[in-house]
């Protein structure tokens, strides 16, 4: 039986589409650089989308993942959102593979969905769209891909891109390189004071729960436990056994170790809930015992394509490949809805998560670990932004101590 289908919009939320469509003068073009805050600018975008969104001479950018994980997928996304502010476009996404995304996440400010097949242009053909590539991954076997990287990084992408249709294809965060491009570096860095983490505040903006995933994020956490916060806790094995084979005398390679480890960053109050997730079933027990009743897990498989960054056939999907994929969503919600998020360095599952909320939060790795052990941190570092440590000696980078994680959130 197939648990997945498309939802139509609630009731309320196509109002709110619709008359934020009033809202905006017709001729107006979006300029992003007009606006003093991302959220702000969040606002007027909504606006601006619900206005030309079904005019078919619109601008537009479609946003089409190119394999690999649940992580990588939404920052793309939402780094193509951003391209498509800093161009004035109509933002889609045409994400349909393993299964569509609106029927695992709904709209929440604008309506992204594409119109159905036949009902795109009632009037006039257009050409077929360029295709914006990056350089990596599944876009290999594309040509042309390095220069549309260097467009990104270098040039006035309204410039460069006047075509009125245009399609990118990535898994990377595209802001990496938006951010260096001197067209754009003063803005983003001034629009990212209140959007700090990588322009992750968009993706709230972006994404709600489907049905299918609220019922099963409200069955973890019932009742008055959904108003209690919870801190949420993620482990992605194969990146803590990576950076095992490196480092010589470690004592902390199994699921006990690890966890014993990451829960130096959990605050100890009994009646905070542990949200736990890993790509690895041993962890479970190990986490069961370590944090007893205050523990909440979603059960069900990994969806391996995602997890080993590999392509599925469609032929080839059956129940349980739907119910993995659901429970990745319910994860991934769950960890960006946590009052402190900790997860293993270089995840870009939780990465993405804590990009996408305010919490504090802490990637954890053997190398941070040694180095509390050791009581060589410096000092906190500010914990309204995700940290990425690029270094492996412990001490050279500033670090969160574990008491100023239980403090923030006392």
């Amino acid at each position: 039986m197939r648990i997945l289908r498309h939802e139509a919009l609630p009731l309320e939320v196509a109002e709110r589409f619709a008359a934020l469509s009033t809202t905006w003068k017709a001729q107006q073009p979006f300029r992003l650089e007009g606006y003093d805050s991302m959220h702000a600018a969040m606002q007027g975008y909504a606006a601006f989308h619900a206005a030309l969104s079904q005019r078919e001479d619109a601008p537009i950018l479609t946003f089409v993942p190119n394999q690999y994980g649940l992580g990588n997928r939404l920052r793309a996304l939402k780094s193509s959102l951003l391209l498509a502010m800093l161009m004035g476009r109509v933002f889609r996404v045409r994400w349909v593979s393993p299964y569509p995304l609106e029927t695992l996440a709904r709209p929440e400010a604008f309506d992204w969905r594409e119109p159905l097949v036949g009902a795109r242009h009632s009037g006039g053909k257009r050409s077929a769209p360029t295709v914006l590539c990056l350089p990596f991954g599944a876009s290999n076997s594309r040509s042309g891909c390095s220069k549309h990287l260097d467009h990104l990084s270098k040039d006035d992408v309204r410039e460069v891109y006047l075509d009125p249709e245009l399609e990118i294809e990535s898994f990377t965060d595209i802001f990496i390189y938006l951010s260096k491009n001197r067209h754009y570096k003063a803005l983003l860095e001034r629009l990212g004071r209140d959007c700090p983490n990588r322009m992750g505040c968009l993706l709230p903006y972006v994404l709600g729960p489907q049905r299918v995933v609220a019922e099963r994020l409200a069955a973890l956490f019932p009742g008055e436990m959904a108003a209690t916060k919870h801190v949420g806790v993620q482990v992605r094995n194969r990146l803590w056994r990576i950076e095992a084979q490196q480092l010589k005398g470690l004592k902390t390679s199994d699921a006990a170790g690890i966890l014993a480890c990451m829960a130096k960053w959990v605050p100890p109050e009994e009646y905070v809930p542990v949200f736990f997730t890993s790509d690895d079933d041993d962890f479970y027990p190990a986490a069961r015992k370590l944090w007893g009743s205050r523990l909440r897990e979603q059960s069900g498989e990994v969806y391996g394509p995602w997890s080993r960054g590999g392509a599925q056939s469609a032929e080839k999907l059956d129940e349980d490949d739907e119910n993995a994929v659901i429970k990745a969503f319910v994860d991934w919600f769950a960890l960006q809805q946590s009052s402190v998020i900790i997860y293993t360095y270089g995840s870009s599952f939780a990465k993405t998560a804590a990009e996408g909320s305010e919490a504090p939060n802490i990637d954890v790795n053997h190398t941070r670990c040694r180095a509390e052990d050791a009581g060589v941190m410096a000092h906190a570092v500010p914990m309204n932004r995700v940290t990425y440590d690029t270094s492996k000696v412990p001490g050279t980078m500033d670090y969160v101590r574990p008491s100023d994680v239980t403090r923030l959130t006392s």
